[in-house]
């Protein structure tokens, strides 16, 4: 397990990975910059908030052509559903999520299904599709906006 990050939660998963007997097999990197090394050795990414926007981290996970399993809370069950096939959606409790990742990670081929899905879905994410979507959005309320203003004066006009 490769756990990158930090937080008020390191030192009690330190030792709990102690108490279980796992230390040797967990890698607590903390904070890792640039991430995007990493995901070239990760067989899946998991995501385990019990609270959440919308997670960088997947959209990362996405591109990388990394499987992704994540609790359904906040904006991940629409990144799954605008990404289908590449996450792995799970309530935020222990078991169901463990059993959601045991049965990715046992099966290499949804994996590499769940990968190609990802890189599919992940353009529709990328900083340059943001930006357009922003210029966008921007352009109808500027349109809105002047169609608004058009209308008042008019209404000033007659009174």
């Amino acid at each position: 397990l490769v756990v990158a990050g930090g937080g008020p939660e390191r030192e009690r998963l330190d030792a709990l990975a102690r108490t279980l007997g796992v230390r040797e097999r967990v890698h607590a990197l903390g904070v890792c910059l640039p991430v995007a090394p990493l995901y070239a050795a990760l067989d899946a990414l998991l995501v385990s908030s019990d609270q959440e926007g919308t997670p960088v981290v997947i959209l990362e996970a996405l591109g990388a052509g990394v499987p992704v399993v994540a609790t359904a809370v906040g904006g991940i069950p629409d990144l799954a559903e605008a990404a289908p096939g590449a996450i792995a959606l799970a309530p935020p409790e222990v078991e169901p999520l463990a059993a959601v990742l045991g049965g990715v990670l046992a099966d290499p081929s949804r994996r590499a299904a769940m990968a190609r899905a990802g890189r599919r879905a992940a353009p529709r994410f990328g900083l340059e599709r943001l930006c357009e979507r922003t210029a966008e959005l921007y352009a109808r309320l500027l349109t809105r906006s002047r169609g608004h203003v058009a209308r008042r004066r008019r209404c000033a006009s007659e009174r």
